[in-house]
């Protein structure tokens, strides 16, 4: 489920990306720059009605996505953290609580 998530996410900020890419929005390699970028275009409102307020309703199904991919985690963490076997796994370098 997380795998799926994380994946939808990366999928939306990819649309974006592309979608403002059409606009002549250029942002640097990254989530955070994507994001960052959006807010800023969107607080602009230089958009068109229809254009503003899909990006609104994309971010807002972003933050979600994002929403239930921490809570996912902590989950997982707090699981980890329980369970003996997990915490054999965690101990390895480069497994974590989700891998675990």
């Amino acid at each position: 489920m997380r795998e799926r998530l994380v994946k939808d996410r990366t999928a939306l900020c990819n649309q974006m990306r592309g979608l403002l890419t059409d606009y002549g929005y250029i942002f640097p390699v990254g989530i955070n720059a994507v994001l960052k970028g959006l807010r800023e275009i969107l607080e602009q409102g230089e958009l068109s009605g229809m254009m503003q307020s899909e990006l609104n309703w994309t971010l807002v199904e972003y933050d979600l996505l994002s929403r239930r991919i921490d809570h996912i985690n902590e989950e997982l963490k707090r699981y980890g953290e329980q369970d003996q076997q997990c915490q054999n796994l965690i101990s390895i370098p480069g497994i974590g609580a989700h891998i675990a």
